[in-house]
């Protein structure tokens, strides 16, 4: 079986060298694939597709402070009733995030112990219990997904692949926003089916976006994976971006932690 450990490196330095001393500090039983840094906990949240750490029960996301490692509710995809924790089909944590002093996690799961999430919930800190936002991401009346929630200014976004959000109409990008939850500038499929937006970001007061988009059928924006709203108009960014991309979804950064597929280290 393969293992996925937590590790810390101390970086020691002097004038004329470094060297580096790894510690292990976590076990899990598959990958990790993204953390959230809460200062005000002094913890680490880290989501993926593991079921567990050591011999503990964490079904997809867990919550690690400096001397322990405690599950996040009963994660996603799992049945947790009378000490029995069982897997129902684990969908992958991709993203979290904390937005008004809630946490938000999104990804491929589907529920949190029988309860249906459709790939975004909220905790609920009080109850120690996973809700769902609403009726979660949908796609074509089945259940959507997301890929990475990021906050901008005073927006939580949730990009992925869905056509609902929350309730609302929305392709691949809503927002949160005063406790209201809305789509983004109407963003548009491009003439795709099912698209997948990875990314977005505001630049120069404009805002971009990269996905596995391109125009096709009768549309003729030329879009090629990258677009910006310029105020008036999603529009094509110059060439696009030939080739395709991958969302850095079995990546991940907070603060001085890193991960991949493999591993999480964290550097002092």
């Amino acid at each position: 079986m393969i293992r996925f450990k937590l590790i810390i490196a101390t970086v020691i330095l002097t004038n004329s060298a470094y060297s580096q001393d790894w510690e292990f500090v976590l076990d899990l039983d598959d990958s990790p694939r993204c953390f959230y840094s809460d200062d005000l906990l002094n913890s680490l949240i880290i989501g993926g597709e593991f079921t567990k750490s050591n011999f503990l029960d964490v079904c997809a996301i867990l919550i690690k402070s400096e001397d322990t490692t405690s599950p996040l509710g009963c994660g996603f995809d799992c049945i947790c009733e009378s000490n029995d924790t069982s897997t129902t089909g684990l969908g992958p944590v991709l993203s979290i995030a904390k937005f008004n002093n809630e946490v938000y996690a999104t990804g491929l799961f589907r529920r949190s112990n029988q309860v249906l999430v459709n790939g975004l919930a909220k905790f609920d800190s009080t109850n120690n219990t996973w809700l769902p936002v609403l009726s979660g991401l949908q796609l074509f009346e089945t259940p959507g997904s997301g890929r990475k929630l990021k906050i901008i200014g005073n927006k939580l976004f949730v990009l992925g692949s869905f056509d609902s959000c929350a309730g609302i109409d929305a392709n691949s990008i809503a927002y949160l926003e005063d406790g209201i939850w809305y789509s983004f500038y109407d963003f548009p499929t491009f003439g795709n089916i099912g698209v997948s937006v990875f990314d977005i970001e505001e630049y120069l007061g404009e805002f971009y976006v990269i996905g596995n988009f391109i125009s096709s059928g009768n549309d003729s924006s030329n879009i090629n994976r990258i677009v910006k709203f310029d105020g008036n108009a999603w529009v094509s960014v110059a060439e696009g971006i030939p080739g395709g991309i991958r969302p850095l979804q079995a990546h991940c950064f907070s603060g001085q932690t890193v991960c991949s597929r493999a591993n999480v280290k964290k550097f002092r």
